[in-house]
């Protein structure tokens, strides 16, 4: 188990036991509140497959706590997990056990909610200040411009191993958060490129894709695997190297090589295209004035083809219809770089959903 302190400080009105568990890290963190504003104190972060159960990484992490802060109360407790949450439970997808929010209760004698990661996700993106660029970027507009958000509606969108969406609205104070399956509607073509890109997957797996399967880290995979078998690629050395690699391997080499590389360039070109027309569907949908937010795996590992090239944000205002158009041209677009938007968006939906 890996323990980071952010702070000594102990003067806050209330403390959260906050959780962030996937796949492939669990992390746990004390967050402090005071004034509705949330700061992560300690933090552990373990490998979830290294566990057999999730009590026993609570167990070892209140013992961390209670070294380093003996005093301490914990108040209330939100723990965010990678899967189906039901009944106050969530069956870890990617580990073989069960996050179980009643069993937990018991134990810790307050209140506890499990909900699903990208919930928490979606509880975080209004704790982080827009003008903080450690913790956020505008990324601007195909013209330059950087438009302010107005209104109480955002919208969060979240490409990493899948793809995330989500929507949430300013009431009363505080904040509600809608999750979503939106990453699994019918892929919708827009061009001859992702006519042929649904059609060869079409063919191939007998049923029409959905968005997933090409916005998301499995997406690029698919693109490239395209690209490649239809001759829409060079097939120089290096995409040799790659096609004939590990496939789960595929999204990094791709990224690493994009920086070089003039095919597989073309291969995250095209990915940024999609995600970008998608991002712009989702904002056509939820009318986030407030924002449309672009998070997840991809873009922490993949900033830097976002800001080279203007691909993602010309299709994320393209629409058919010409007020639609200009309506997405002045939603403000911002990349999430905080990687504790997720425990702090726990600790935020503990107090919301409280």
């Amino acid at each position: 188990m890996e323990l980071k302190i952010f702070t000594e400080k102990s003067n806050f009105e209330k403390f959260i036991l906050a959780g962030d568990i996937g796949g492939t890290n669990s992390n746990l963190a004390l967050v402090g509140e005071k004034d509705k504003k949330f700061e992560i104190i300690i933090e552990t972060i373990t490998q979830t497959k290294s566990v057999t159960n999730f009590l026993q990484i609570v167990k070892e992490t209140l013992d961390k706590i209670q070294e380093h802060h003996p005093k301490v109360k914990i108040d209330m407790c939100c723990i965010s997990a990678a899967g189906p949450v039901k009944d106050n439970k969530c069956r870890i997808t990617n580990a073989d056990w069960i996050i179980d929010g009643n069993e937990l209760q018991d134990y810790l004698k307050i209140p506890v909610t499990i909900i699903n990661d990208f919930l928490a996700l979606s509880y975080g993106i209004p704790l982080l200040d827009v003008e903080d660029e450690n913790k956020i970027k505008k990324l601007p507009h195909a013209d330059g411009r950087t438009p302010d958000g107005r209104g109480i509606a955002r919208s969060i969108v979240g490409a990493g191993t899948g793809l995330g969406v989500g929507f949430i609205v300013e009431h009363n104070n505080s904040y509600v958060a809608f999750p979503s399956e939106g990453g699994h509607f019918d892929f919708p073509c827009f061009d001859e490129e992702s006519s042929a890109l649904n059609e060869f997957f079409t063919k191939k797996n007998n049923e029409n894709p959905d968005v997933e399967a090409f916005a998301s880290g499995r997406g690029l995979k698919n693109i490239f695997e395209f690209m490649y078998e239809t001759n829409r690629i060079e097939k120089t050395f290096t995409i040799e190297e790659i096609y004939n690699s590990d496939r789960d391997k595929w999204p990094y080499l791709i990224s690493k090589a994009a920086d070089n590389d003039n095919e597989a360039k073309k291969v995250h070109r095209l990915f940024r295209k999609i995600y970008g027309k998608m991002a712009g569907n989702y904002a056509a949908v939820f009318l986030p004035t407030a924002g449309m937010y672009i998070a997840g795996g991809i873009i922490s590992k993949d900033e830097r083809h976002f800001l080279e090239d203007n691909i993602f944000m010309e299709n994320f205002v393209k629409n058919a219809h010409p007020n639609v158009k200009l309506f997405l041209k002045d939603i403000p677009v911002f990349l999430v770089r905080d990687y504790s938007t997720s425990l702090l968006g726990a600790a935020n939906a503990a107090f919301c959903l409280s």
